[in-house]
């Protein structure tokens, strides 16, 4: 089952992916994810953001649905997209300094060898604490859950009526969802593989790269929903491994940078000393991965990833 729907909705459009216009997909799909992130917010509210599943949770949940919203929006007026865009950027913002000493704290706890490992700990266990109450203020959760309803509401009822205050209805809204679908896939997939980076030691290139290809594979994962096909699972699982090649390189470099921001800050000659060693070796870390992804992602991965979604396409 796909992640980003309900069992519900993943029913309705395996059975009528081919007539189901693209306006009644995107209210039902758009729905669901808003709900679900609707339901980690609620989560959050009730004491929540002192769990790190939950504040990954909503990172990720608001991650899908930006791509969906991304990926519909050749079809649905701006004016009703672009607010839930903007709502769902502000609510994942504003746990960016919670996730990051998550991370942080875990590596702490996970790396075989840290000095003064338990008092690095305490202090960024407090840091993460004030950090819990910054965010729960700037996420409102309460706030933000009524928001996101009242838009879906309002999505779904313009989108049943076709109509806005200030856009033209799409003619792409009555295409029936799956020729939508396999379209806007094809063009999002063949611009992703353009863009891969010329130099692998571009960090901030590598990082736009992944993230453009975390809202492909999010968008391959309800397309495959209505494609119904083998191969959908050959070419989600070529593309998950690049991704997640990818992201083990981000989150070395976001350690790196996480902990040079606590060594810059140490408040003892102890504690700096701490940071420093750790620092060291985790930038000697990154230099050697860095060094071997030209090899690990290779012009022969991509070329099998690009015949995997091609052939998934092929139909359309």
């Amino acid at each position: 089952m796909s992640d980003c729907l309900s069992p519900k909705t993943e029913k309705i459009l395996k059975r009528q992916g081919k007539s189901i216009a693209t306006f009644r997909a995107c209210a039902l799909v758009l729905r669901d994810q808003i709900a679900s992130v609707r339901q980690l917010l609620k989560a959050i509210q009730n004491k929540g953001y002192d769990d790190a599943t939950h504040v990954h949770g909503l990172r990720v949940a608001c991650r899908r649905a930006q791509s969906l919203v991304l990926f519909f929006e050749a079809a649905a007026p701006v004016s009703l997209l672009d607010p839930i865009s903007k709502r769902l950027r502000k609510i994942r913002r504003a746990t960016n300094e919670v996730r990051e000493l998550d991370v942080l704290i875990e590596n702490i706890r996970d790396w075989r060898v840290v000095p003064n490992r338990e008092r690095l700990l305490r202090i960024l266990r407090k840091q993460r604490e004030d950090a819990a109450k910054r965010m729960y203020d700037a996420l409102k959760p309460g706030f933000h859950s009524k928001t996101l309803r009242k838009l879906s509401k309002q999505l779904s009822l313009s989108l049943r009526t076709n109509s806005t205050s200030t856009d033209e209805p799409s003619p792409l809204l009555e295409t029936p969802f799956r020729d939508f679908a396999i379209s806007s896939l094809r063009c999002q997939l063949e611009d992703y593989l353009s863009r891969r980076p010329s130099a692998w030691n571009d960090l901030e290139a590598i990082h736009r790269f992944r993230i453009q290809g975390k809202h492909a594979r999010y968008n391959l994962e309800l397309v495959s929903v209505v494609i119904q096909k083998k191969t959908a699972i050959k070419a989600l699982k070529a593309f998950v491994e690049i991704q997640t090649e990818l992201g083990d390189l981000h989150d070395l470099a976001q350690g790196v940078s996480m902990v040079q921001a606590q060594l810059e800050s140490a408040g003892s000659l102890t504690l700096a000393a701490a940071w420093q060693t750790i620092f060291d070796r985790e930038r000697r870390k990154l230099s050697r991965m860095q060094k071997q992804l030209p090899n690990q992602l290779s012009d022969a991965r991509f070329q099998s990833l690009h015949r995997h979604l091609k052939k998934l396409l092929a139909s359309g």
